[in-house]
């Protein structure tokens, strides 16, 4: 299960959340939860971007219009008050389309949160992921990567992918790249939202050789979804996760 930080940080809010339990309690999930940090609204909220620099990010809030600002450090309080068992770092998300230059200082920027993130107060037990980015740029991803994993995080994500870049260009960056990182770590790519696509980038699939029992039920289970889609036709799909929603508003996402 996965929870929006930005949205719950405003809606209805950490504290009333915390104050009733954590995430857990609050939705009688049992369930791991992992929640984001507000990274994707860098990319899809970017319209309402008063200010990002070293610091953090301020954004204009798309509930009331009034400045909320989010850095590493704050991100990590809102998800320990959450009570996630898996908190992402804040990270820069550049559209497909970005310039190199804007793609190296997102590296630059992911890097410099992730390590104060890194160092901040947790929730007991919670894990916290590294995120890596770059676009489809092989020298930049593999930058990120690097600087990332050299932090030392429970897992870690590859992000800035699945945001509108031609989607072969997306399954080969995903190829090469996700045996850069470590294989004793859980590994996340951020933003699939189909079956297909899903079965595309697990391990097992698409050329890769690692094989197991929950990798096999995964494939079956994202099979079985995959099948049932066209007898839903009249229903638009959506996938929690996914940055690819066809359901996801423009204006609120």
């Amino acid at each position: 299960m996965l929870g929006n930080s930005y949205h719950l940080h405003f809606r209805p809010g950490v504290d009333v959340i915390a104050a009733l339990g954590g995430l857990h309690r609050f939705m009688g999930w049992d369930g791991p939860i992992l929640t984001d940090s507000g990274g994707f609204q860098v990319f899809s909220l970017r319209h309402t971007i008063l200010r990002a620099d070293d610091d953090g990010v301020t954004f204009r809030s798309v509930y009331d219009g009034e400045a909320a600002s989010f850095t590493p450090e704050s991100v990590a309080q809102i998800q320990a008050q959450l009570g996630s068992d898996i908190a992402m770092c804040l990270d820069a998300v550049p559209p497909a389309d970005a310039p190199r230059e804007a793609l190296e200082d997102a590296v630059r920027l992911t890097t410099l949160w992730a390590a104060r993130q890194r160092s901040a107060e947790r929730a007991a037990g919670q894990l916290v992921f590294g995120i890596a980015q770059g676009g489809t740029d092989v020298e930049l991803r593999t930058r990120s990567i690097e600087e990332i994993t050299g932090l030392d995080f429970d897992g870690y994500a590859l992000g800035g992918l699945a945001i509108g870049e031609d989607r072969d260009l997306m399954f080969e960056t995903v190829g090469w790249a996700a045996p850069l990182l470590p294989a004793d770590r859980a590994r996340y790519f951020m933003g699939i939202g189909d079956p297909q696509g899903v079965l595309e980038v697990i391990p097992g699939q698409a050329g890769s050789t690692s094989r197991t029992p929950a990798m096999r039920a995964t494939r079956r289970r994202c099979k079985r979804a995959a099948a049932a889609l066209p007898a839903r036709a009249s229903r638009a799909p959506t996938f929690a996760t996914s940055s690819t929603s066809r359901n996801c508003s423009a204006t609120a996402c």
